[in-house]
């Protein structure tokens, strides 16, 4: 049904839960992702993008503070905004490839995504794939599994190069109907997601960060982007978010993406110290 029943496959060819071309039955019956229909799917090999990054972003001649970032939708939806603010002290900043999707990808994908470059900082943000009711739903435990892998090889660049770790808390979803039968029109979310599993799975993440507290030396700061939107929406269990939130829906307007894009450099220049100052050792 999703990629945590190829979690017998994650160190084989077999890791991802892709549509396949069978006979739907009650064991091989999926919601793909954004479908309103069921589908097929089998635990399938599946490939990574690696990150084609510009000759400056390796090795000491870089001109200021690179910042890679690493998420799904909500990181890309800030993306354009972010790199537009930060370059205004300075920085470079890159995106993953296409979306980093739920943390069983992520953690198949990220070395050919960090490559051999080198980073300042390096934000991540994973969880509203693997809560989705749909192929991509991974159970708490196998969230945890992952981004604990997808954080320690994070950490190790962290000690090879001095880079700063900033984990992003995943956003709140609305409490609105979801997809499912009798619900496939534009007020039900779909896949389906709940906030309860939001809060449930940054939990878990905050566990895997406390082993690696921040310090002047290393650990993982974060970004509290869930606390951020519940302020602007309302509080827990809003159900809309006019002018911010689309209906029915975990992304954002405009407006939305722009403010986030602005606590994202508030954060990050915290990080850093200052606008001016460079991050690497």
């Amino acid at each position: 049904h999703s990629d945590g029943d190829c979690e017998a496959g994650w160190d084989g060819l077999n890791w991802r839960c892709l549509a396949h071309a069978g006979p739907e039955t009650a064991l091989n019956s999926c919601h793909m992702h954004a479908l309103a229909h069921n589908s097929t799917c089998a635990c399938q090999p599946s490939g990574c993008t690696a990150m084609q990054l510009p000759a400056a972003t390796t090795g000491e001649n870089r001109a200021g503070p690179r910042y890679l970032v690493i998420g799904d939708s909500v990181s890309m939806g800030m993306q354009s905004r972010l790199a537009a603010l930060m370059a205004g002290h300075g920085w470079a900043v890159s995106h993953n490839p296409g979306n980093g999707d739920n943390t069983n990808f992520g953690a198949h994908c990220i070395l050919g995504w960090l490559g051999n470059a080198v980073y300042d900082v390096i934000s991540f943000q994973f969880g509203l794939h693997d809560i989705a009711y749909d192929e991509e739903r991974l159970s708490v435990q196998q969230y945890t599994e992952r981004l604990r892998n997808i954080t320690d090889l994070l950490v190790r660049a962290q000690r090879l190069h001095g880079t700063k770790l900033l984990w992003v808390k995943t956003t709140p979803v609305p409490t609105v109907p979801t997809w499912g039968p009798g619900c496939l029109n534009a007020s039900c979310l779909n896949p389906a997601r709940f906030d309860s599993d939001v809060r449930l799975y940054n939990a878990a993440a905050e566990a895997v960060m406390a082993d690696h507290p921040p310090s002047s030396s290393g650990g993982i700061e974060t970004a509290d982007l869930y606390s951020f939107v519940l302020a602007k929406c309302g509080g827990a269990g809003y159900s809309s978010c006019p002018g911010f939130q689309l209906p029915a829906n975990v992304h954002f307007t405009d407006e939305g993406w722009t403010a986030l894009a602005a606590e994202m450099e508030r954060v990050l220049l915290g990080l850093a110290g200052s606008s001016s100052t460079r991050i690497s050792t």
